[in-house]
């Protein structure tokens, strides 16, 4: 036969007061040394084996991978450059160039570099005067529209009575329309065009480790009502190690072995340079070292796989605690909003007013 209870000292203030009561018993048990703290416990514990993972994985694979890059990117300067000259008749034949030297986009989850190929413009021009063209400088088509950036600075040669030579533009507008006998303007100077060739170039970005952010979660807010709200990828760092869930591997930045198909995290992705494609049969000693220098990225990432694999396992295991703690302390949130709506209808039906 069921029963209850089914009368209450004071009627309604009664039935009220007993609903306080046992949300206050709810909150006592998930205090510390309860529920509430040992999640906290465990995740702590994960937390710091999460940390240390994140950051093995940055200063025994990331960083030295960033560090071979740079010695490559030594060779691809455009000082380097201009002591190995090479100029091309296309757009394709430079970009394949600087992917035959740097490592093409197939290459890019083994030994390859780049996260992109493109390429630069060089204009051939004469002019009366001795004149050069400065870095940085604007240049500007016919239309007087920016066309683009002196790429690297350089100056005429004397050749009779005139001078000649060429200034390559960088982030060039490709449907500008220019041409041979175009007239453009570059650091002040007016010029027309007697003949166009291209520079292979390919962007060098760091390797990354993306991890999967959820701010509500790390640390707890118990007045969010999704734990899951406001999730982001973040490039991991020493300043996120131990943060988040899924780690993933990106060499290059870049997803797919695809150029340009960038991982899109929070903020702006480690970019290092710009590597240009140079004349290989006159610095064969600068092919070959960058050659030995990709082995050595291959080799570092073959070596990455088992920590980024161990952060993302640990992690998970983590996120389950963070998870429960995030429950928890909403619980509670929840049950001491109750419990004030409860107090404040008790003082309402105890005030003589409303007797």
């Amino acid at each position: 036969m069921a029963f209850g209870v089914t009368t209450y000292n004071s009627g309604a203030v009664g039935i009220l007061s007993a609903n306080v009561a046992s949300l206050q018993q709810s909150l006592t048990g998930q205090s510390a040394y309860t529920t509430l703290g040992i999640n906290t416990y465990r995740y702590e514990l994960f937390e710091g084996t999460c940390v240390t993972i994140d950051n093995a994985t940055l200063t025994t694979y990331i960083d030295p991978i960033a560090s071979k890059k740079g010695e490559i990117n030594a060779f691809g300067t455009t000082d380097q450059f201009l002591l190995y000259p090479k100029y091309y008749s296309t757009e394709n034949a430079a970009e394949s160039a600087a992917a035959s030297i740097y490592g093409t986009a197939g290459e890019s989850s083994t030994d390859g570099v780049l996260s992109e190929t493109t390429t630069y413009i060089s204009l051939d021009i004469t002019y009366g005067s001795p004149v050069t063209f400065t870095v940085g400088d604007v240049v500007t088509e016919p239309s007087g529209s920016t066309y683009g950036t002196v790429a690297f600075t350089t100056s005429l040669v004397a050749s009779g009575s005139e001078y000649v030579g060429k200034y390559a533009v960088k982030t060039w507008n490709k449907t500008a329309g220019v041409g041979i006998g175009s007239t453009m303007t570059a650091s002040g100077i007016t010029t027309t065009t007697t003949g166009i060739q291209y520079i292979g170039v390919g962007s060098v970005f760091k390797d990354i480790v993306a991890v999967t952010i959820y701010p509500n979660l790390e640390p707890a807010v118990p007045s969010a009502d999704n734990p899951y709200a406001g999730r982001r990828t973040e490039v991991s760092s020493t300043s996120n190690a131990g943060l988040g869930v899924g780690n993933s591997f990106y060499a290059n930045a870049i997803s797919n072995n695809t150029f340009e198909d960038y991982i899109d995290v929070s903020g702006t992705l480690p970019y290092l340079q710009d590597d240009l494609a140079f004349d290989t049969a006159l610095n064969p000693t600068g092919l070959t070292t960058i050659g030995d220098l990709r082995t050595e990225v291959q080799t570092l990432r073959t070596g990455i796989t088992s920590f980024v694999g161990a952060g993302a396992t640990v992690k998970d295991l983590k996120n389950g605690y963070s998870v429960n703690i995030w429950s928890l302390s909403r619980n509670a949130v929840v049950a001491q909003q109750e419990i004030n709506n409860l107090n404040s209808a008790i003082s309402i039906l105890q005030d003589p007013t409303f007797q």
